[in-house]
């Protein structure tokens, strides 16, 4: 695995904050949102240095950011927006399948997952979007073709794993299931992401002992808190 760096430059990102639509406590979150904007919060941001643009307008600059961004060059990371389309689906995506919104919420997600491929051809996670979406409407055959899609851009990717084990899982295909959990295991383990190898292990060793496989879930188990029982 390779990760690249730029010689020079920063990242940026935008922080937003709002109210959730038929939240328990409306009144209390218009009142983190307005302390949140204000000037005496914002100004904090100058006060202890922190790297923050404030949004209001009445509030300065912190003097070093100032002179850093002072005839700086701004590029857009992402111009066609066509992750933020892929994040949005499956937002959509998964408040159908685990917040059991309307199937209105799947047609949302697929649309802007290919909103998200219109705008950026080559993005793995638009892919992987479309596969979530067709896993949960039942087109296995799909979802299969669009997590191969997204390995093909990006063979790193553990999610697109998960799914396309979770595909193949559904089509019956179990040898191509657990090849798919065992390279995402093997991923994430070796850029030493242990939680999520926790998670994968112990959710693939769910489904084995489910279908009465207690051996290999075994297996998983111990995989899952970090070693392997020999056979």
């Amino acid at each position: 695995m390779t990760i690249s760096f730029p010689q020079e430059g920063i990242g940026t990102a935008a922080e937003g904050i709002a109210l959730i639509k038929g939240a328990k406590n409306p009144a209390l979150g218009k009142k983190l949102i307005d302390w949140a904007t204000s000037p005496p919060m914002q100004g904090l941001f100058a006060k202890y240095k922190i790297n923050f643009v404030p949004a209001h307008p009445d509030v300065a600059l912190e003097p070093g950011l100032a002179a850093v961004l002072k005839g700086a060059k701004i590029f857009a990371i992402d111009a066609d927006y066509g992750p933020a389309y892929a994040g949005l689906g499956e937002a959509y995506w998964r408040g159908f399948d685990e917040f059991n919104r309307g199937d209105d919420w799947v047609q949302k997600a697929t649309e802007s997952c290919q909103k998200a491929l219109a705008e950026s051809s080559g993005l793995a996670e638009a892919h992987s979007c479309l596969g979530y979406v067709y896993n949960s409407t039942g087109q296995y055959s799909k979802a299969v073709d669009e997590f191969q899609y997204a390995l093909a851009l990006d063979r790193y990717s553990a999610d697109s794993l998960k799914g396309l084990a979770n595909s193949y899982e559904k089509q019956g295909n179990l040898s191509g299931a657990e090849t798919a959990y065992r390279e995402a295991i093997a991923l994430v383990t070796k850029i030493d992401h242990h939680a999520d190898r926790a998670s994968i292990a112990t959710e693939y060793a769910r489904k084995l002992r489910a279908r009465g496989e207690t051996e290999k879930a075994y297996d998983m188990l111990e995989l899952a808190r970090g070693g392997m029982r020999k056979s």
